[in-house]
């Protein structure tokens, strides 16, 4: 994942946007070997974060609602199954601010 943010910052956000969906599948795939684990959910939902905020930087919106959703839904699906719970609140809240984002206006659009 470390060659997703170097991406951004080189201002390669199509590169780090296909590195970053490439990440989102393998996590995925982690997942669906150990869908109890709290420690991959929490990395699937930190990738959905990353990923909408690298959408949101190329005002490519409708994705980076979709992720940030997807985020909120898996830090939820924590929530409910007793999963670091406190941290997966302060988390959520941190998305559902990013989400309201998308929403916003874009400037010079």
């Amino acid at each position: 994942m470390w060659l997703v943010p170097r991406q951004s910052e080189l201002g390669r956000l199509g590169v780090a946007i296909e590195l970053g969906r490439m990440a989102e599948r393998i996590l995925r795939l982690v997942l669906a070997d150990d869908p109890h684990s709290a420690q991959k959910k929490r990395d699937l939902m930190v990738s959905h974060y990353k990923l909408g905020g690298l959408f949101l930087a190329s005002n490519d919106r409708a994705p980076a609602n979709e992720s940030f959703q997807a985020g909120i839904d898996a830090l939820d699906e924590m929530i409910a199954a007793g999963q670091w719970a406190e941290q997966s609140q302060r988390e959520k809240a941190i998305l559902m601010a990013e989400l309201r984002n998308c929403d916003e206006p874009n400037d010079g659009a």
